[in-house]
């Protein structure tokens, strides 16, 4: 765990941001762009943007994040889904419902053809899809996601995520440690 991922933990995130932007400028001069580590950089410090309530420059930098899987990954990658999922959430932040809600569909269509639907990640995405059709005020379409929710079956042996980029969800739980 980076010392910026215990700040955020903390609720230190002035202090967190701090850290990432330094560590940032520093992977920019020297890795080539759109390298990972740079990404997972990026989707930090809007996640951070994000807790400090600062949505304008969260969204930028998962939408420069978003391109730079893009192009490295392809538009059907599982970092690109996890990014739409994030900058979804930024949307649902700011009450741009209509912005958020195409992001979460493609983001649920990457995740089943490369997951499926036993995958935990799917469930999560439903979940957050079906959140943001009862913000919406459209709660049949709500219920009948939340209905399917319940009858998915996760698999047991696919409780734990295969990459290494950091999801603010993820941040946010306490440690275990």
């Amino acid at each position: 765990m980076t010392l910026a991922t215990v700040y955020y933990r903390q609720s230190r995130f002035d202090d967190a941001d701090a850290l990432l932007r330094r560590g940032l400028a520093l992977s920019e001069k020297a890795l080539s762009p759109g390298d990972p580590q740079i990404v997972v950089m990026l989707n930090n410090l809007a996640a951070i943007e994000g807790a400090k309530h600062r949505y304008t420059e969260a969204e930028s930098l998962y939408l420069r994040a978003l391109r730079m899987e893009e192009r490295r990954l392809g538009p059907e990658d599982l970092f690109v889904s996890r990014t739409l999922n994030n900058l979804a959430e930024t949307y649902c932040a700011e009450r741009r419902y209509a912005d958020a809600e195409p992001l979460y569909v493609r983001s649920l269509n990457i995740t089943e053809k490369m997951l499926g639907m036993a995958h935990p990640d799917f469930r999560t995405l439903l979940s957050n899809y079906a959140m943001l059709l009862r913000k919406m005020h459209r709660k049949d379409d709500a219920r009948r996601l939340e209905a399917r929710i319940k009858t998915l079956h996760i698999a047991p042996d696919l409780h734990h995520r295969q990459s290494s980029q950091v999801d603010w969800r993820d941040l946010q739980k306490p440690s275990k440690r």
